[in-house]
């Protein structure tokens, strides 16, 4: 898993420090299965991604910081191919 972190903390005009972190972790995996059934051969690649993010935000003031959190999975997807090849089509036995 790949982690990407960002955090920045800014003065507002006003005098008030605002802080922002931003974390956005991301997966990918790769499998591929080969097998064989009566002389029909299977192949079967996969590919699976994941993307998940955390952002935060905070005001702090002099005696106490008001803040809130997001955190969820932006993108879930995956790919999944299907192939079989039919190796005793057109052979003859004698």
């Amino acid at each position: 898993m790949r982690k990407f972190e960002y955090s920045v903390t800014f003065i507002t005009p006003v005098g008030i420090p605002v802080s922002l972190t931003l974390e956005i972790a991301f997966k990918v995996d790769f499998s591929f299965k080969i097998g064989m059934n009566s002389g029909i051969i299977i192949l079967n690649p996969n590919v699976a991604a994941s993307v998940e993010t955390v952002a935060e935000v905070g005001v702090g003031l002099k005696y106490f910081s008001i803040g809130g959190y997001f955190q969820g999975t932006f993108l879930k997807t995956s790919l999944e191919l299907f192939l079989t090849f039919n190796l005793l089509e057109n052979v003859v036995f004698l």
